[in-house]
Parts: C-alpha cells; sequence; structure tokens
C-alpha cells in the first residue's frame, strides 16, 4: 500500500503524546464553527469530497457534516484523536488507510490546517505533490501556517516543540508552486472576512498604520523583504491553489 505522508512523525511507544503533551483534548472544540474563509470557500455541490488532511479531534469534519457535506471525512496519526472521532462519530481515516492509489483524484477539497509547518523541509514538498494527487482535476487545496512575518511570528516558532519551520507568504507560494500547483492565491489576508463595516473599517485603518510603520523602520534600518512575496501580517497565513 502506498500511503501518504502522515503530518507528522510519531516515535515508537509514543503515539499518544502529542495532544497529551500541548494540554489540548477534544472537549476544547465543542463550540468550534467554521471559520468565514474556509465556509465562503466550500463546494457548492454538498455531494463534494472533502478532506481534512491532519483533522486532530475532528471539528471541522463535524462541522463540515453539520452543514450538509456528508461526504466529508478526517485523516489523522494520533491514535488518541482518532479514538475520539470515532467515539463521536466523525469518520476519520488513520495513517494505513489513506492510500495514495486508492484515493487517487477523489476528493474535490483538501483542508490542511497548521499541518505543514510539523513535517520537515525535505519532506513538504513531496507530501504536497502526493495530496495534489488525491484531488480531482480542478480540485482545490487550502492549506493554512503560521505566520513568520507576524507579530507572534518567532513566538509560533518555538511555541510547539514539534514545528520544523514557519512560512512566509514567500516560501508557501515557493512550496505550492514546487508541487505543482496553479493559480495560488492567499485570502483572508487582513482577517476581516465575517467581521461587519464598522469593524472592518477600523481595522483595515490600523493595519494601514503598521503597514506604513513596518515601511519606515525597514527604510530606517536598510531592511528589505521580497518584492514579489505580499507583505500578510495576520498570525496565520491562509493560502488556495487547483491541482492543475
Amino acid at each position: 500500500m502506498a500511503e501518504v505522508d502522515p503530518p507528522h512523525k510519531v516515535a515508537p511507544g509514543d503515539e499518544m503524546s502529542y495532544f497529551k503533551h500541548r494540554q489540548v483534548s477534544g472537549d476544547a472544540y465543542a463550540h468550534y464553527r467554521l471559520p468565514v474563509y474556509l465556509a465562503r470557500r466550500l463546494p457548492p455541490n454538498q455531494n463534494a469530497q472533502v478532506l481534512d488532511f491532519g483533522c486532530g479531534f475532528g471539528q471541522t469534519v463535524r462541522e463540515l457534516r453539520r452543514l450538509g457535506y456528508a461526504n466529508a471525512v478526517g485523516f489523522d496519526i494520533e491514535p488518541a484523536a482518532i479514538d475520539f472521532c470515532v467515539a463521536n462519530s466523525i469518520p476519520v481515516i488513520s495513517q494505513h488507510q489513506l492510500d495514495a492509489k486508492q484515493h487517487a483524484g477523489q476528493f474535490d477539497l483538501i483542508f490542511c490546517s497548521h499541518v505543514l509547518e510539523h513535517i520537515a523541509k525535505d519532506q513538504v514538498i513531496a507530501t504536497l505533490t502526493k495530496l495534489r494527487a488525491l484531488l480531482r482535476p480542478q480540485g482545490m487545496l487550502m492549506v493554512c501556517v503560521p505566520n513568520a512575518q507576524s507579530n507572534t511570528g518567532c513566538y509560533w516558532a518555538y511555541e510547539d516543540f514539534t514545528h520544523h519551520t514557519t512560512y512566509t507568504s514567500g516560501s508557501v507560494y515557493y512550496v505550492l508552486s514546487k508541487a505543482g500547483y496553479a493559480d495560488i492565491a492567499f485570502i483572508d489576508t487582513d482577517c476581516t472576512e465575517g467581521m461587519g463595516p464598522v469593524r472592518r473599517s477600523i481595522k483595515r485603518l490600523l493595519l494601514a498604520a503598521y503597514r506604513a510603520n513596518y515601511r519606515f523602520w525597514n527604510k530606517v534600518t536598510s531592511s528589505a523583504t521580497h518584492a514579489p512575496s505580499p507583505q500578510i501580517f495576520s498570525y496565520e497565513l491562509k493560502a488556495i491553489a487547483r491541482a492543475g
């Protein structure tokens, strides 16, 4: 069986350690609802095949199915998370069930939230390539990762000991492009989707001031950033791409 690489490797005999040591349980997501940026980009056909790659306790899959996406399924490698999903009737595929050949071209959407940073750099592009093979032609991948350019970028590089790297918009674009994806775009870059008009206007005004301050001190300190890469300052980067 040609398995798809898991989100992160688990040491033998330590299979239940990640969520335990991160002090996270399924109860933390009891009131979880889909973020607006995801809800707005779901396939219009509720019969679409959706995979949450690295689903954790299955909160996204649970909400997708509550909204009528009956073919939504999760994937994870942590026994504690998988057991929680099974106990709560959330469909989940375990590490040895996600087969690259069996599931090739099956999914319309793959959601991959805060997974890539757990994968060793030399395996990221290969993993994204395998995920692309699971998508139908023109199927969509949505990825979310911590943003190294954000105010808490350094914090998230080290807060989770299992993180291999953090990303900027440029490195997200790079790995997706190298893995063969097309139509790569960053979404909800100001984190204002779902806000009312007043809050959205205030936040965008403050962000404009933040960007001006950033540019000013870059000039003073003779610092530079990669010109083609979007300047995004939110805590996480969110990107979508097509299988091509």
